[in-house]
């Protein structure tokens, strides 16, 4: 899943890209895209151990 998530967020950029290149950006878009990559590149860095020591054990 999180490596799913890493991909999900280039997906999203390089989208985003290739609406500016074409001029069809609109702005309200570009800050939804952007919460969006920021929270999956976010949760896609986490590593077990983080995920392991919020929930308090080993069941992760």
């Amino acid at each position: 899943m999180l490596l799913f998530l890493g991909d999900y967020r280039d997906s999203l950029e390089q989208g985003l890209l290739g609406h500016w290149r074409a001029g069809t950006l609109m702005l309200a878009q570009e800050h939804e895209t952007r919460g969006r990559s920021l929270l999956a590149g976010e949760i896609a860095g986490l590593d077990r151990d983080v995920l392991r020591t919020f929930y308090g054990g080993d069941s992760v």
